[in-house]
């Protein structure tokens, strides 16, 4: 996924995911999902220039967002859920390597997620 931006004073302004709009407002910076960092306040930086962030607010925004994506699978562990066993089990896998994400080398600095199972 592409992301077209503007940036002022190390900040990312306005960005937006559609060409036609970042035309339209000459947008002419281009980045990934994952080459941005998005702080609790909205502030959204490109992950390469945001080294003024400490470790303590890139480990806290790591564990936002870890935190929602086991939010939105816990339906899977529930006994009615409508998954057979092996599903189960590899949704259990997913959300036991979201939970090990703060365990990885380069934590808070680079993370990788794990996929859906």
């Amino acid at each position: 996924m592409t992301i077209y931006y503007e940036k002022k004073d190390g900040k990312i302004i306005k960005w937006t995911m559609s060409a036609e709009q970042a035309s339209l407002e000459k947008m002419t910076n281009q980045c990934s999902e994952d080459d941005l960092i998005c702080l609790n306040n909205g502030d959204y930086f490109l992950r390469t220039e945001a080294l003024d962030i400490s470790e303590q607010q890139k480990a806290q925004e790591i564990r936002i967002k870890r935190n929602r994506l086991l939010s939105e699978s816990d339906w899977t562990q529930t006994l009615d859920a409508p998954l057979t066993a092996q599903e189960r089990e590899k949704w259990a896998l997913y959300r036991q390597e979201l939970r090990d994400i703060t365990e990885q080398q380069s934590f808070p600095n680079s993370v990788v997620y794990p996929e859906k199972k």
